[in-house]
């Protein structure tokens, strides 16, 4: 089975507040060798596509020369959305693949285990994701106030990696490009085509640079696992 990992790291990090928040060092390696080195491990993953920035494409080509990711064979440039950019990380699939997967390069905590559990799920269903499920009490709010306390027991968390067939990927950015769906991750777009997408279960581990404060809680479970190994 060929599967193809689209790692998207095109983001300007607005909220983190560095456009280049994907080569933030983590315990003094960037964020992005972390991920790469999960999916380069991976034995699922067949050839990773690495979807960048203009703003990132010299920095993240000399990371990339710096170390043997075997496994790296495409950089293509994002476009203005994500949507955009995973779509242009798609298309640059080679043609025999089975399996196409989508990974926030933001997300380095993930593993190989976690990601060939994806793949293999979505090879027997279609479609998989990794997500954790939800563990604090939601509260439906209206302005400001609680109006209901909403049932926990059915709600999970989204992660990447999304794993799709290449015959329902493709539907899939078909219909985001069309602009009929507001697209909030890939498995949106499946669940609009009435497609099941099976859930991996995962953690809060798995978790994205988002706000500065994250890296300290990425670093904080890098050294426990480094710890539990050692």
């Amino acid at each position: 089975m060929i599967a193809v990992a689209v790692i998207v790291a095109a983001g300007k990090g607005e909220r983190f507040g560095d456009a280049s928040k994907v080569l933030t060092p983590l315990l003094d390696r960037p964020v992005l060798a972390w991920t790469l080195d999960a999916f380069e491990h991976a034995t699922s993953v067949t050839e990773i596509v690495l979807v960048v920035g203009e703003h990132t494409m010299v920095p993240i080509s000399e990371l990339l020369a710096l170390r043997s990711w075997t496994k790296v064979r495409q950089i293509v440039l994002g476009g203005d959305t994500r949507q955009q950019s995973t779509a242009n990380g798609v298309r640059a699939a080679r043609e025999d693949a089975e399996i196409v997967l989508v990974h926030d390069a933001a997300r380095p905590l993930v593993n190989s285990d976690q990601i060939d559990a994806t793949v293999s799920a979505a090879a027997k269903s279609g479609g998989a994701i990794l997500a954790a499920q939800v563990t604090d009490t939601i509260k439906r709010c209206i302005q400001g106030q609680i109006v209901e306390t909403i049932d926990r027991s059915t709600l999970w968390q989204a992660q990447t990696p999304q794993v799709f067939n290449v015959k329902l990927m493709t539907e899939m950015m078909a219909l985001a490009q069309s602009g009929d769906v507001l697209m909030t991750d890939e498995a949106s777009l499946a669940e609009h085509l009435g497609y099941p997408v099976t859930i991996v279960p995962s953690n809060s581990t798995n978790l994205k640079i988002t706000h500065p404060h994250d890296v300290l809680v990425a670093e904080a479970i890098l050294r426990a696992r480094k710890e539990a190994t050692s």
